[in-house]
């Protein structure tokens, strides 16, 4: 079930790109290394990151928050980073397991 994982991760990342970054391009690279899974989004919006109680002024929308939640429940990693000189970088792994392990996440 990894391409409708990804492909969700993936529209939820570019989608809060275009609505909250006040960005007009998104850079995305997917690879796979030693079974980990890593996903990087980037764009030219706002620096809006790496201020303090990010959680708590509006930068980690609901839909953020609903990717990080279901980063965390696979064991894996989801961090957010002023991508300099001007941007978000949105960074997601987690470990590729196999068989069906995943399939609760895209039905």
């Amino acid at each position: 079930p990894y391409d409708v994982l990804v492909y969700r991760l993936i529209k939820e990342l570019v989608t809060n790109v275009y609505k909250h970054s006040d960005g007009d391009r998104a850079w995305v690279t997917l690879y796979v290394e030693n079974d980990t899974l890593h996903l990087c989004v980037c764009d030219n919006g706002k620096n809006t990151a790496a201020r303090p109680g990010k959680e708590d002024n509006g930068i980690w929308h609901k839909g953020l928050l609903s990717v990080r939640e279901q980063i965390t429940e696979l064991g894996g990693t989801m961090s957010a980073a002023d991508n300099l000189p001007e941007g978000t970088r949105t960074e997601i792994s987690f470990l590729m397991r196999g068989e069906d392990s995943y399939q609760h996440f895209v039905s």
